[in-house]
């Protein structure tokens, strides 16, 4: 990978009490790479409610008699805004491990409710059996959805999003092991140019 290989060759140069033009450019040539590196941010961290927000739909959708519902319905449901539809939309498609979307694009499940069989009767609030569902007209199969996630399902549901939270929150941690060497390097930057100045003094 050029961004391990000029690292190593940098942190090498380190080492010389001159540098040359070359290691120079790959100096250069790392603070650039370093801006565009692969190292992308974790959706856990894009602002500091992902968290919260993520568990608080957990809990609603775990536990709404309906499994599915547009995005604009589930920002009420949640957090008693519609206008945040976009808001919460965001936030099932940042989070597949969670959340699933389905074809039309634009209404929203809990992957592991989804697991459920469809045979709750939210005006009832108890399961039916197959041979009742399929007797149901086409309107009352409407009022049939998938039977809600016990607590226990969805406490752990919760802890596994904090899990995943403090992980990315580590990674990131672990990802600025660079930044001394950066240090360094715009050390040696600047000490190249000063000499390079004196010199042509």
């Amino acid at each position: 990978m050029a961004f391990m290989k000029l690292v190593k060759n940098i942190t090498k140069s380190r080492t010389k009490r001159n540098d040359d033009a070359a290691c120079f450019e790959e100096k250069v040539k790392l603070l650039r790479l370093i801006k565009y590196s692969q190292m992308k941010t974790s959706p856990y961290l894009s602002n500091q409610n992902r968290l919260a927000d993520v568990i608080a739909a957990i809990q609603v959708m775990g536990s709404y008699k309906f499994y599915k519902l547009n995005f604009s319905d589930w920002a009420d449901r949640i957090s008693g805004d519609l206008n945040e539809a976009d808001k919460w939309g965001k936030v099932f498609i940042e989070h597949p491990e969670f959340f699933r979307i389905d074809q039309t694009k634009k209404k929203a499940s809990l992957v592991w409710r989804r697991n459920h069989p469809k045979n709750y009767n939210v005006d009832t609030r108890n399961e039916i059996t197959k041979a009742d569902f399929l007797a149901l007209s086409d309107e009352k199969k409407t009022r049939i959805s998938r039977s809600p996630l016990s607590n226990n399902d969805i406490s752990m549901l919760i802890e596994s999003a904090i899990s995943l939270h403090s992980r990315a929150l580590q990674l990131k941690q672990d990802s600025r092991w660079w930044i001394p060497i950066v240090i360094g390097v715009i050390a040696g930057v600047v000490s190249f140019i000063a000499n390079k100045v004196m010199g042509n003094i």
